[in-house]
C-alpha cells in the first residue's frame, strides 16, 4: 500500500464530495465588497488542492491575494503559522 497514492485518493474523494455539495455562505458578499480595498487571504486547515478547488468552483479565488493551507506550513492551526504566512503574502 503506497501512502502517497492513498493520500491522493483521499484528496480526490473529498474534493469530489465537497464540489458536489458546497455552497457559498452569505458572508461572501462581504468578501466581494472589500475586494480591491484591502488585501485578503484564506487561511485553512485543509490541503491546498482542496482549498484551491473549492474557491475556483465557487468563483471566489480571484478575491483573495493568498491562500495558505495546512500543507504550506510546518505547524498548521491552531498554531499561528498559517495566519502569519497569510499576512506575509498579503504584504
Amino acid at each position: 500500500l503506497d501512502p502517497h497514492a492513498l493520500a491522493r485518493e483521499k484528496t480526490e474523494a473529498v474534493r469530489s464530495m465537497l464540489l458536489d455539495s458546497v455552497e457559498p455562505l452569505p458572508l461572501v458578499e462581504v468578501v466581494k465588497s472589500w475586494h480591491g480595498r484591502r488585501p485578503m487571504a484564506v487561511g485553512t486547515g485543509s490541503e491546498s488542492a482542496i482549498a484551491e478547488a473549492l474557491l475556483a468552483h465557487l468563483g471566489l479565488r480571484r478575491y483573495f491575494d493568498a491562500v495558505v493551507a495546512a500543507d504550506h506550513v510546518k505547524h498548521h492551526k491552531p498554531a499561528p503559522d498559517t495566519f502569519l504566512l497569510c499576512a506575509q503574502r498579503m504584504g
